[in-house]
């Protein structure tokens, strides 16, 4: 669309999810214009009409694909770029814009692609959770199979008209990790990357969450995604953990996290816990910091001490690197102080 070299707002991502009942992938981008303004061709081609309103023109290695648009072209005829192929239709207020390369459809607004197009704003992670059967799982009381799921969004890099107004997009990349203190127990993992191409059809079950809904006219959308489907947290130990969430695409990036306490039922008490004695009522297991073992006191000082203050764990891991394990421990005997650590679900 007129003029070339201006940026155009983007209503609709590739892969956004679309449908109600039956969700499905966006297959191409949705640009913003009123009703009856020209569309032109980006690429020069012969052209193909699909259907009163879509029109596609086959080039030598790609096809471009124009949907909710009365054909000004004739089928068959061949197009040079810039030639108009119709008109926006009324009552739509956007062209459909796809491109698709070896029966594939790829992202127009990939780099090197459509032009002129930057993105520079910041995505958003609303929410970060554990569920099991559609209920919420606290994430200090997470065991068993659960479900893993971010709720999270980006914004069109222009300002939409109405009624698409402040409406969101589907975030280009996310992925996450779960770390305990600053090892890592699951590296990056990819919940969705909308950067290139769109994704497999029978995928759409394993990235959208229950609850996804698309955008309507004044009525934002809702974008859950899958992080983990059904995690067995059995397959790890014990203790406290952090979910990092990237969505790391420059320059705009956003992160988030949720610790968690993974507890397992019915379990014998670690090794290091053993001659703990038992404060039932308060759920804590208590011992002088003294008396912890060689081999684990530095990860169980700092759980203990991020559980007593509140501290993230990470700060409580730098505080002890900052003052020394041994001269803490040391700190503690002279005190008397003890350290309390969480009781993980096992009971003599």
């Amino acid at each position: 669309m007129r003029p070339f070299g201006r940026q155009h707002p983007v209503r609709g991502f590739l892969n956004d999810p679309r449908g109600s009942r039956k969700l499905s992938f966006h297959f191409g981008i949705d640009i913003s214009a009123p009703d009856g303004t020209p569309v032109h061709a980006v690429a020069p081609g012969r052209v193909f009409l699909e259907s009163g309103r879509a029109v596609a023109v086959v080039g030598p290695t790609r096809t471009f694909g124009y949907w909710h648009v009365v054909p000004a072209a004739a089928n068959g005829e061949f197009v040079a770029r810039g030639d108009v192929l119709g008109h926006i239709a009324p009552r739509w207020g956007h062209v459909h814009f796809a491109e698709r390369r070896a029966g594939r459809y790829r992202n127009p607004l990939r780099r090197g692609a459509i032009h002129p197009y930057a993105d520079r704003t910041k995505p958003t992670i609303a929410s970060i959770g554990f569920f099991r059967r559609g209920r919420p799982v606290a994430p200090e009381r997470v065991s068993g199979k659960v479900e893993l799921i971010v709720e999270a969004f980006d914004m069109p890099p222009r300002r939409v008209p109405p009624p698409w107004t402040g409406l969101p997009v589907t975030p280009a990349l996310i992925r996450w990790r779960i770390k305990r203190g600053r090892r890592i127990v699951v590296p990056w993992q990819t919940a969705i990357d909308s950067r290139f191409e769109m994704l497999p059809p029978d995928r759409i079950h394993e990235v959208y969450a229950p609850g996804t809904r698309q955008n309507h006219p004044n009525r934002a959308g809702r974008y859950r995604f899958f992080l983990r489907r059904a995690w067995r947290t059995s397959q790890v130990a014990d203790g406290a953990y952090r979910v990092e969430v990237a969505q790391l695409v420059s320059p705009g990036a956003a992160l988030g996290y949720l610790a968690l306490h993974h507890r397992k039922p019915e379990q014998a008490p670690p090794a290091a816990w053993r001659g703990m004695t038992e404060r039932s009522s308060r759920g804590y297991w208590s011992t002088p910091i003294a008396q912890l073992r060689d081999r684990a006191r530095h990860e169980l000082a700092a759980e203990a001490i991020a559980h007593r203050t509140g501290m993230p764990l990470e700060l409580a891991e730098l505080e002890l690197m900052a003052r020394g394990t041994a001269r803490l421990i040391d700190t503690a005997k002279r005190d008397g102080a003890e350290l309390r650590v969480p009781l993980v679900g096992w009971r003599p």
